[in-house]
Order: structure tokens, then sequence, then C-alpha cells
């Protein structure tokens, strides 16, 4: 079992952006993506490769607003395929999402197992 922060995810309705007839990842994302790889590296998170995984992700928002839970789920996972944690996030055979305490500046513990 591994368990480390990363910082809190964007909502998947940030996730994309569009100009006229182009679509493209935004810039919070682009970010999100790239900070969660570092951490990946600097924190020596395993490779699982194709085993199946269990994930559980404490959401803690940064601030009262309100927090769609759910909408924060495929940011976590599409930042962990891309920072080659696992093969694809399709391998999650159990997800368990909670809502945390409010944390300045906000950040998602995550916890990975191998089932």
């Amino acid at each position: 079992m591994t368990t480390f922060t990363i910082p809190f995810p964007p909502t998947t309705n940030h996730i994309w952006k569009s100009s006229g007839k182009r679509r493209y990842l935004s810039s919070e994302y682009v970010a999100f993506k790239g900070l969660v790889d570092y951490i990946v590296k600097r924190e020596r998170i395993p490779k699982f490769g194709d085993k199946r995984m269990a994930v559980a992700i404490e959401l803690c928002a940064p601030n009262r607003r309100r927090v769609d839970i759910d909408n924060r789920v495929k940011a976590v996972l599409d930042a962990f395929t891309e920072s080659h944690v696992w093969d694809d996030d399709s391998q999650v055979d159990q997800l368990h999402v909670k809502r945390g305490t409010i944390v300045k500046g906000g950040c998602a513990v995550v916890t990975l197992e191998v089932l």
C-alpha cells in the first residue's frame, strides 16, 4: 500500500477548453498533471504496470465552496496514467472517494493498493 498527497485536482468541467473548432487541455489541468508527475518521481511511487488496483482518494477542499467530489476523480486517475503509475486507469477495480477537511490550498490524499 502506498499513500501520498497531491494538489487538489481540477474539476472535470475544467479539463478541456475550446476556441472555435479547436479543443485543447486547460492550463490548469496541464499544470496539475505536471505537479502530479513531479510528486510521483520525487516520492518514488512504484510503477504498478498492469496489476489490478484499489484507489482511495480523500479530497480536502481549499475552502467552504461546494465541491462535487466525483468531478475530481477523472483528473487524478488520468494524471497517474500519464505519470506511468499504471498502464491504464481501467485497471482500477475498486475506487473509494471521500470528502476530507478543509485545507489551505486544498489537496488530495491518495492511497494505492494492488489487489
